[in-house]
């Protein structure tokens, strides 16, 4: 399908598409990265042909019953992200309306807790368990431990010496690559502060 575009230009794109024993394609959030790696494109290109090179991509790479899982998985996947186009706009016109009534800090937190919630219900409608588990999980608990921290910090009711003590325990619930990608952040930001 001739060059790719030019914001892809430069890039290299590893196979990392595993199967089983048996060919049965290997369920990664690999998997996920090579659909997004195409459909970034999307500002550039129509739809239609970034989903023929994922296709030309899925066919060069692998074969049944792989081939037809992964098309499946793509199938869910872009189901999956035409539907969360909607919730974005729906979201986006609900804050405008809350920075026009410029009362949007609780508001806010609801609103964003019900963004979660749906994206996380239509991620569970459109995509396989598995699928989802393997592509999302890490994010939906990120996701959540980033909500939990807002309540905490949103909480005038609390000492700074108790919220930094439920910050530090919210944390201590993280799985431990979390922990430690979040630490190695929080030490640059220390040595900014101190610099």
């Amino acid at each position: 399908y001739g060059n790719l575009p030019n914001s892809l230009e430069g890039t290299l794109l590893d196979n990392k598409l595993e199967t089983d024993e048996y060919g049965h394609l290997i369920i990664t959030d690999d998997i996920k990265y090579l659909f997004d790696y195409f459909l970034s494109t999307i500002n550039e290109e129509n739809l239609d042909t970034v989903l023929l090179r994922i296709d030309e991509y899925l066919n060069y790479y692998l074969q049944e019953p792989a081939l037809s899982e992964s098309k499946s998985i793509l199938t869910q996947y872009i189901t999956l992200k035409s539907s969360l186009v909607g919730l974005e706009q729906e979201m986006g016109e609900q804050v405008s309306e809350l920075e026009k009534e410029q009362n949007i800090d609780g508001q806010y937190l609801q609103l964003l807790r019900h963004r979660l919630s749906q994206r996380n219900r239509l991620r569970a409608q459109y995509l396989d368990p598995e699928v989802n588990e393997k592509f999302y999980q890490e994010e939906e608990t990120y996701d959540e431990y980033t909500y939990s921290r807002l309540l905490i910090n949103a909480d005038k009711s609390i000492t700074a010496k108790d919220r930094d003590l439920k910050l530090s325990n919210l944390q201590q619930m993280l799985p431990d690559t979390v922990r430690q990608s979040m630490r190695k952040s929080q030490i640059i930001d220390e040595l900014k502060i101190r610099t």
